[in-house]
């Protein structure tokens, strides 16, 4: 029997029916074997219900249709644009994907079972739900399932897609419109690389990115993207004529308000020192390109910029990507900065890793990539070196790097069998670290400093070790322990979009709230780092503040964009599911010191594992035979 919410008995009660549930005939359709996994929380009830919606009007269509479709559904909700299933395979895989909440697997037996009932129900969807394409196609298909070759899509996912392949072809034919002396240039690079500003590989990317509409630019943490991107502005800005530069727009953007505040400090020190140079503002792409959860469909903005830098593109989903390309300005040039080992977008897509092999599969093509390998801080020697040896699947080695109590900066902690008993330990240990209770009134800079260098991160959302879980209990256990006098001081992040506050998901600040503890009043307030100023903050009323969730933990997707001196890491099981991404890109936000829970075994299947996300770009651009036309 499955467990109904409130809502659900509650019609179900009034009408004596579940229509959801219910075929053209009226009678209740049983998937056993669906229902075994739907309680098994490994899919939630709002696909199982959409696929009954689907299937209702097809009774000739079985449990295996409907296991295929949830599949599909599922793959979209990991990121995969498409899922690839042929006689005998399919990709990404049932045991990839059907683990429950708590990061559980499948049993072998019902993986096969699964598997085989997947295998035979692609073959079954009905004419109605699918349609199967060809680059001939004239219109935007209708059906809710795409189908190219053996890649089943979503229909949004496809579309995103195509439109993606469009306006990439799009730009690269259109060679920049502020032509630029290649000669001039290189002796502009070769200038900076003499006089030791520069390094080789950051020089080679600031010629690329000068000569050609789109670069990529990546690099790990420490290796100079930003630094680069600021002396290609410079160059590109010397290289302009007086005219020109009256004329010319450069654009800075990046996928959250963090990373844009970022990139904004990284960069205004370079232009102070341009002559008329304009000010520029660094924002977040969906401000850039007026995108706004609300609104059903995107308006086609057109950016006038000639330049647009845009940091941490591993983070932009395909949806956001097909925006950022459809927006350019015919003859502008693109440079796209970020680390292709980080963990893609939390949406559907990793257009970015898919242009990079892209790009290396095929390197006649009109976008170079290169790669920054040289980290410049000396502080991170020790964790990038670590952090190597994740990136290359190196298990064993990861293993031993840890159980060696001499290496600076990595520590390693096993955690308890027993779930809470290893709860109590790892909040024992983490609960000292976070600088909660404040006698008399705070300095805002020094308290910002002290909670931007200590965090908990975790894979998960859900379960015992998952972000939700440690920041409740912590909250818990810190506000029993609050004193009667001062205030309470608590790390928060932004989880909506607030344009008048001029906040946004994903930026992390400090929310102080006047002891004894009472609802939220005129005396609480939060404060966030500046974003043109370094060393300043921004102050805010509690009672105006958008949407937030408490950020003792964060989840790894989340902390992408920061950086802490003092990273606690809790891999728990389940986390090897995500793959060794996850696990590069923690160590990678830790700038001192980082501490890691977990057992032998879910290491080194974390490190073994490498989580890909599918898509149909390299193969459509293949078979439709437009690599030869970019």
């Amino acid at each position: 029997m499955l467990k109904r919410g409130f809502a659900k008995t509650g019609f179900a009660d009034a009408y004596q029916r579940t229509p959801w549930l219910l075929n053209e005939e009226g009678s209740v359709i049983h998937w056993p074997f669906l229902e075994l996994l739907l309680a098994q929380k490994r899919l939630s009830y709002l696909d199982y219900v959409l696929t009954h919606r689907l299937l209702r009007n097809y009774p000739e269509a079985g449990e295996e249709v409907a296991l295929c479709l949830c599949h599909i559904a599922l793959a979209a909700k990991e990121g995969h644009l498409c899922v690839r299933i042929t006689e005998q395979e399919i990709n990404p895989s049932v045991m990839h994907l059907w683990q429950n909440e708590e990061g559980q697997p499948l049993s072998v037996e019902e993986a096969q079972q699964l598997t085989h009932l997947i295998l035979e129900g692609a073959q079954k969807i009905p004419c109605g739900l699918v349609t199967t394409l060809d680059h001939q196609m004239a219109s935007a298909p209708h059906a809710p399932i795409c189908r190219e070759g053996n890649d089943f899509y979503l229909q949004r996912n496809w579309i995103f897609e195509t439109l993606f392949l469009k306006f990439l072809k799009k730009h690269l034919q259109t060679p920049p419109t502020l032509a630029l002396d290649r000669t001039s240039v290189q002796q502009a690079v070769t200038a900076l690389c003499q006089e030791r500003i520069l390094l080789e590989e950051q020089g080679q990317a600031i010629l690329q990115g000068c000569l050609n509409p789109l670069t990529l630019i990546t690099g790990g943490p420490g290796t100079g993207k930003t630094y680069t991107a600021g002396h290609l502005i410079k160059v590109f800005w010397s290289q302009l004529s007086a005219e020109q530069k009256q004329k010319c727009q450069i654009v800075l953007a990046a996928p959250t308000g963090k990373a844009a505040a970022n990139l904004q400090r990284s960069l205004s020190r370079v232009a102070s020192t341009l002559e008329a140079f304009p000010a520029i503002q660094a924002k977040t792409l969906h401000a850039l390109l007026d995108i706004k959860p609300s609104r059903r469909q995107e308006r086609s903005v057109r950016l006038s910029a000639d330049l647009i830098i845009v940091d941490e593109s591993s983070m932009i989903d395909v949806r956001m990507m097909a925006c950022l390309f459809e927006s350019l300005k015919p003859g502008s040039r693109l440079i796209l900065l970020g680390d292709q080992h980080q963990l893609p977008s939390v949406e559907a897509g990793s257009v970015f890793v898919d242009l990079i092999h892209l790009q290396q599969t095929y390197p006649h093509l009109s976008f170079p990539c290169t790669q920054l390998r040289t980290c410049l801080r000396a502080e991170l020697k020790t964790l990038i070196d670590f952090a190597q040896l994740i990136n290359q699947g190196r298990s064993q080695d990861v293993l031993n790097y840890l159980n060696q109590p001499l290496e600076i900066g990595v520590k390693r902690f096993e955690l308890a069998h027993d779930k809470k008993e290893a709860q109590r330990d790892l909040l024992s240990h983490t609960l000292k670290l976070f600088p909660s209770f404040i006698k008399e009134q705070p300095k805002e800079n020094e308290l910002l400093n002290l909670f931007h260098g200590i965090r908990l991160l975790s894979p998960l959302r859900k379960g015992p070790f998952g972000v939700e879980a440690l920041n409740q209990l912590i909250w818990q256990q810190i506000s029993q322990k609050a004193p009667s006098k001062g205030w309470i001081a608590i790390p928060i992040m932004i989880v909506s979009n607030d344009y008048h506050q001029d906040l946004f998901n994903g930026e992390t600040g400090v929310l102080l709230r006047k002891l004894p503890l009472q609802p939220i009043g005129l005396e609480d307030y939060a404060f966030f780092p500046s974003r043109q100023i370094e060393g300043e903050v921004r102050r805010l009323s509690a009672l105006l503040l958008p949407k937030y969730e408490y950020a003792y933990c964060l989840s790894i997707h989340k902390s992408q964009g920061s950086e802490f001196d003092h990273v606690i890491l809790v891999l728990p099981e389940g986390a090897e599911l995500f793959g060794r991404e996850v696990f590069y890109t923690a160590v990678t936000r830790a700038r001192k010191q980082i501490e890691i829970y977990g057992s032998d075994v879910v290491i080194l299947k974390t490190v073994t594992q490498q989580g890909v996300r599918l898509s149909g770009i390299e193969q459509r651009l293949t078979t439709q035979d437009w690599l030869k036309e970019i």
